[in-house]
């Protein structure tokens, strides 16, 4: 099935942010627009199977993404593409 959404982005400051699902299954684009007109693109493996959903938090620092089987939410920094942390349903 497809996802919900096509893209996310927010302006914070100096730096438009926009994550966009990658055409490689479970990977999310995140593109970087600068006022100077410099532009960086982060690729980032968020899961193995499809993303069902995701959303750039308020600052845009954080990208929160979720499995299509919504068993795994995982937050990246959109600075460094780095995971931040995982949750599992129904672990504590």
């Amino acid at each position: 099935s497809k996802p919900k959404w096509t893209r996310k982005s927010l302006y914070s400051g100096r730096v438009m942010i926009l994550a966009v699902p990658d055409e490689k299954v479970g990977y999310v684009k995140i593109i970087q627009f600068y006022q100077d007109q410099e532009k960086r693109t982060i690729d980032i493996k968020a899961h193995n199977s499809s993303i069902g959903m995701m959303k750039l938090s308020q600052n845009g620092e954080i990208l929160a993404t979720a499995s299509e089987k919504g068993t795994l939410l995982r937050l990246f920094n959109t600075k460094t593409g780095e995971q931040m942390t995982e949750l599992r349903r129904g672990s504590d």
